[in-house]
């Protein structure tokens, strides 16, 4: 009985699993550009969040690129409340897919055909389709845990009757119940297997309808636990997502527990009108009434409970680490968005620094904490990639992947040159550099408008060509600077220097050139136009 209970659920879990990832994962750029272009408003970003969770079947999922988009300023703050509303919503699907599926058809012997047909086509499928294989297979396996559950239950049904649990019309009985659908949500940590076992033991007879309600309002409070936990230590936007989702849960989860003989009733006839058996149909639909209850609660207030959220938890613009967040690593499409604007803001710092430096304004002690800032937000977006790269992804984001790894090689060579006093000093000093002094702060003007996130694919080009004058004017300054060294009007000493400085200042250019070519497109092809490496790979 036991065994046949813990396993049902462990397999439900792992179904559930699977079914999410290979969704995620098939999804791909539709989850971005599907959220992006929907929300406009709180009506559509309820809607957008809601038709986007039901289709990836987690509400994890679409939260995590909300957060994602949040960070990388793709969205408002204020946009994300309601697309976080709307995944409230659309979680509710799973419960309607266990109830109706799950209970009123006989589809466990489907459920292995559907594993068996999951594996193979993950294991001899490419890309979406191996993704494709995977969901499959959780589907599959949703129903076999299911089977499994509802078994257990049944013979729990013998032991554990309704008279046996606190009622739910007492008022101290149904804060007991509330408590225990939070303790069983915590410790199966998803919310769709808690409320999975709730309709198993309803349908063993094991608890009463009112009783089961009382525990999905339990299950609808436990839910936020992970998230709350999670973002402890995470970013700004994730911390807001989480308080606000643990807010609406909370406050939603109040309401309901003061009329919840109301909303009972209510679920009872709208199961009624959809047909199955009454009262596990009745429970899906108070989880959907639950949660639009309080969307409808909310909605009024939304500006001013996203400005208290955004007032308890208050920005940190300086940190230019903030956008990895790595729950953001789950979502490869949000992933690598996050990690291209926290180069393209590594690269601004870097610039905003060479420039300080060409122009002797004197913050050789900022521009040296700026740049040992710079330094350790690129090491950490080197282990973001690193978890992003570990994950499953489409071709195309495979392509934005290896565009970002492009940047962070060109961002990391940009710092290693420019490391201590001495190396920017180069760019300045050196009085026969000043044209290619003049080119580069030049380059840099365009590089302060191009560190604009919504600048970048704009203004590649003219930095190509600004890069390709760099290594021109460094190629006739070096002719012209060895042919009077050897004439003995330049000393050799004073000639290496400058030597050192004009390479110098063509690899800045370099570098910063091929940040904002990967940055525009992905790995775009290299194009000749004579900078300081290709010389050297022709020379080879």
């Amino acid at each position: 009985m036991l065994i046949e209970l813990l396993g049902g659920l462990g397999i439900f879990l792992l179904g559930m699993s699977l079914l999410v990832d290979g969704l995620k994962a098939v999804a791909g750029q539709a989850l971005r550009r599907g959220l992006t272009s929907a929300v406009r408003g709180p009506g559509s970003g309820i809607a957008a969040g809601a038709i986007v969770t039901a289709l990836v079947q987690s509400s994890s999922a679409t939260t995590v690129a909300t957060i994602g988009f949040v960070s990388a300023g793709i969205l408002s703050f204020q946009q994300s409340i309601g697309v976080i509303l709307g995944a409230n919503l659309g979680t509710t699907s799973t419960s309607w897919l266990v109830a109706i599926l799950g209970f009123n058809l006989s589809i466990s012997t489907l459920a292995l055909p559907f594993v068996a047909l999951g594996a193979l086509l993950h294991l001899l499928g490419r890309g979406r389709t191996s993704s494709l294989g995977l969901a499959v297979a959780g589907f599959g396996l949703l129903f076999v845990g299911l089977d499994f559950l509802e078994q257990g239950m049944g013979s729990l049904a013998a032991d554990l009757t309704p008279g046996r649990l606190p009622a739910a019309e007492g008022w101290g009985g149904r804060v007991l119940l509330v408590l225990g659908g939070v303790v069983m949500t915590v410790l199966l940590q998803s919310s769709s297997a808690a409320i999975a076992a709730i309709l198993a033991a309803l349908h063993a007879g094991a608890i009463s309808f009112e009783q089961s309600i009382a525990m999905v309002v339990g299950a609808n409070i436990g839910t936020t636990t992970t998230a709350a936990l999670a973002a402890l230590s995470a970013s700004v936007p994730a911390r807001r997502t989480a308080l606000a989702h643990v807010l609406f849960n909370v406050v939603t989860g109040v309401v309901a527990t003061l009329l919840l003989g109301p909303l009972g009733r209510a679920s009872l006839l709208l199961a009624g009108w959809c047909g199955g058996e009454t009262a596990v149909v009745g429970v899906a639909a108070f989880h959907t009434i639950l949660k639009s209850m309080g969307i409808l609660l909310l909605l009024p207030w939304l500006g001013a409970f996203g400005r208290l959220v955004s007032r308890l938890v208050p920005d940190r613009p300086d940190d230019l680490a903030r956008w990895l967040d790595s729950s953001v690593g789950a979502v490869s499409a949000v992933a690598n968005e996050a990690l291209r604007r926290t180069v393209v803001g590594i690269v601004a710092v870097a610039a905003r620094a060479i420039e300080g430096a060409a122009r002797g304004d004197g913050r050789t002690t900022t521009i040296a904490a700026e740049l040992a800032e710079a330094g350790d937000a690129l090491r950490k977006a080197s282990a973001f990639a690193a978890q992003v790269g570990a994950g499953v992804q489409s071709g195309s984001e495979v392509a934005e992947h290896l565009a970002n790894l492009h940047m962070i090689d060109h961002a990391s060579r940009l710092l290693e040159a420019i490391q201590g006093d001495h190396r920017l000093n180069l760019v300045r000093d050196a009085a026969s550099l000043r044209p290619q002094q003049e080119s580069l702060l030049g380059l840099l003007g365009v590089v302060a408008a191009w560190t604009d996130p919504n600048a970048a694919a704009a203004t590649a080009a003219g930095l190509e060509a600004r890069s390709a004058s760099l290594a021109e004017l460094r190629r006739t300054y070096r002719v012209t600077l060895l042919e009077q060294t050897a004439a003995g009007k330049v000393d050799p000493e004073v000639a290496l220097d400058e030597l050192d400085a004009s390479r110098l200042i063509d690899r800045i250019g370099y570098h910063l050139v091929r940040v904002a070519v990967h940055a525009a497109r992905p790995t775009p092809p290299l194009r000749k136009t004579g900078t300081l490496e290709q010389d050297a790979v022709a020379a080879s």
